[in-house]
């Protein structure tokens, strides 16, 4: 009787294997683990849905980028890539058949992902993980997993990637400033002027009827609004600002990248318009809000 019960648990078991897809017991040196997180705090992660004609997509990429190409410029819309890539029809259903389990949990449907929040304890019986919460030396709290990440056979054949489980914000240093020694001699530096001249910008060109953003990730919260206006000034470019701001935007503590990204994009286009655009995840989290 007792080898029979064994041999039933083994045949399910061996039914239903689960693949690791991530393993945590390692934290970046800035995060603090605090405890395991309550059960009914709240986790947000993305599915990527594993996506279709690739290669077509990439083929079409180099085409409209070439100008010796028929197709150059030809570019495709939003619904034209979704259709390209999209998943296939059973390995959507699986995802969502997976998910199902979640009770209240939030589930938007972005096509070849799925952006899901859920409790703690259901996203710990969905991955068989458990989820802690971290403290950053900056204060900031998010929750992550700690060991084992995994997903049923079924599922795994129909995912790419996870995100928001493992992934750690990497926070840019408080301090941005330097002392410089004052010196008599001039040091070449270069201004929006010198990338026009290097990359042959017909001088007085205005980019009309055009957009364009910044792509910051990983927590870069924010750009240094003073020290934007006191670029202009010092390279003689007309004032200007971004005109909108989408994401977690916190100015306590503005990142130098993010400046001088917003900078120069600005200084050397002279876009009429201007977006910041930030997340606190990882770059695939940035690119799927954007393209949502």
């Amino acid at each position: 009787m007792v080898r029979a019960v064994f041999a039933l648990l083994a045949t399910a078991c061996a039914a239903d294997p689960r693949h690791v897809i991530s393993s945590r017991s390692i934290f970046p040196k800035s995060w603090n683990q605090v405890s395991r997180a309550h059960k009914n705090h709240f986790v947000e992660f993305t599915i990527g849905v594993k996506q279709t004609n690739l290669d077509k997509l990439e083929e079409k990429f180099w085409a409209v980028s070439d100008p010796s190409h028929a197709e150059w410029q030809n570019f495709m819309s939003l619904e034209d890539i979704n259709d390209m890539v999209a998943p296939t029809a059973e390995h959507k259903a699986a995802v969502k058949s997976w998910l199902s389990v979640l009770e209240g949990a939030q589930i938007s449907d972005r096509g070849d992902s799925i952006k899901v929040r859920a409790t703690a304890k259901a996203v710990e019986e969905l991955f068989d993980t458990e989820m802690h919460i971290f403290s950053h030396d900056f204060g900031h709290d998010i929750v992550r997993a700690v060991g084992d990440v995994s997903l049923p056979a079924d599922v795994f054949n129909a995912i790419d990637i996870v995100s928001g489980l493992t992934d750690f914000p990497m926070h840019g240093p408080r301090n941005l400033h330097r002392d410089v020694a004052s010196t008599d001699a001039t040091s070449p530096i270069v201004i929006p002027e010198s990338l026009k001249t290097i990359y042959k910008v017909p001088a007085g060109l205005k980019a009309t009827g055009i957009s364009q953003s910044v792509a910051e990730f990983q927590d870069d919260s924010s750009y240094n609004k003073q020290d934007l206006q006191t670029f202009f000034n010092q390279t003689d470019l007309p004032s200007s600002t971004v005109a909108d701001i989408v994401g977690p935007y916190s100015g306590t503590y503005p990142d130098m990248e993010a400046t001088l990204d917003t900078q120069y994009m600005m200084g050397v286009s002279e876009a009429p318009e201007m977006f910041y655009w930030t997340t606190p995840g990882w770059q695939y989290e940035w690119a799927n809000n954007f393209y949502s």
